[in-house]
């Protein structure tokens, strides 16, 4: 019987996974203790095959730790691809010098240079989508504002001889007539 109760407790922790927040939570508590190895186990399947966290900040926060945590593990080229990844969600990360070690701000800043022209693209492309939007929108205003003030012509508009001939129109009701009357 003893040993059927030990396996139980053996199972039960595999059985039903923590929620992604609480493991985000562990994986933290893991990497500011310094045990990178055991952050790496807590933090890589929260983020691979495929993304269990909530939120983008939660999915950045996940990818720092990680990067970090692989490079004090000695694994210089998954901290490097942890490190693009967080570049592709946001181009604009930075490494703080004054409050992250040398060897983590050195490495970033060589994966920065090595893909600077990918991170200027996805920044240009995220201007050209802005400035796209902006676009579409003022040509729409423009069409709308261009057909709701000036109807499109009819024949008798471009017909110059209209009024001329006695012929009524709706600012002049009395013309007809007195062209007629003129003998």
């Amino acid at each position: 019987m003893g040993i059927v109760v030990l396996l139980l407790f053996q199972a039960a922790p595999n059985a039903a996974p923590l929620p992604a927040a609480d493991e985000l939570r562990r994986g933290k508590t893991s990497f500011d203790r310094g045990e990178y190895a055991r952050a790496i186990e807590i933090l890589r399947p929260l983020l691979y095959p495929e993304i269990r966290l909530e939120s983008e900040g939660q999915i950045v926060q996940a990818h720092r730790m990680l990067g970090v945590a692989e490079l004090f593990q000695g694994h210089n080229d998954a901290a490097a691809q942890e490190f693009r990844s967080l570049l592709q969600l946001r181009p604009d990360y930075r490494f703080d010098p004054l409050l992250d070690p040398p060897q983590v701000v050195d490495l970033f800043n060589g994966v920065l240079r090595a893909h600077e022209a990918e991170v200027e693209t996805l920044e240009a492309r995220q201007r050209e989508e802005v400035l796209a939007r902006q676009r579409d929108r003022s040509v729409a205003i423009s069409w709308d504002r261009l057909f709701r003030q000036q109807p499109f012509p009819t024949w008798d508009s471009y017909r110059p001889y209209r009024r001329a001939f006695g012929q009524p129109s709706q600012q002049f009701p009395f013309h007809r007539s007195v062209v007629c009357r003129h003998h």
